[in-house]
């Protein structure tokens, strides 16, 4: 009989592993396909729209607030799960604070409290943008999965 239990939990590990490379394989085509839109010029605000439905839909991410750098001027460039985003320019100083991916327990700020990861896009010193990501179940491990 513990034969049978034992087989019995490697079927179900079996099957986990193959949920989580369906995801993975899931996951990469859509960042494939991501990455050609960006190579065929598609707009950014298509670009943008692309990035939500992804983090949406195959990250399971309830909460997201994409911040972006146009000029001297941030602005709320995509968003989902939230009610209501303040003017980017009351973030400003916040914003600049980050400076790499990281958790975001124990932020000060409502807006940011939201959310429980931040990952900034920079180049060399420069921020380009802000990622802000929430709303995983207590059980994810949400820091290796927008790694």
């Amino acid at each position: 009989m513990s034969g049978f239990i034992d087989l019995s939990k490697q079927m179900a590990t079996i099957e986990e592993l193959e949920r989580q490379l369906n995801l993975k394989q899931l996951q990469i085509n859509r960042l494939l396909t991501i990455t050609q839109a960006i190579n065929s010029n598609v707009s950014s605000s298509g670009l943008f729209d692309m990035y939500s439905s992804f983090l949406s839909w195959e990250m399971g991410v309830d909460r997201m607030a994409l911040f972006f750098k146009k000029g001297n001027e941030w602005s709320c460039t995509a968003s989902s799960g939230l009610e209501k985003i303040p003017a980017a320019s009351s973030l400003k100083t916040q914003l600049e604070t980050f400076t790499r991916l990281a958790n975001l327990d124990g932020v000060d700020h409502p807006f940011f409290q939201q959310f429980d990861v931040v990952v900034p896009v920079r180049h060399k010193d420069t921020a380009l943008a802000y990622a802000f990501i929430g709303g995983f179940s207590e059980d994810e491990d949400m820091y290796n999965k927008v790694q």
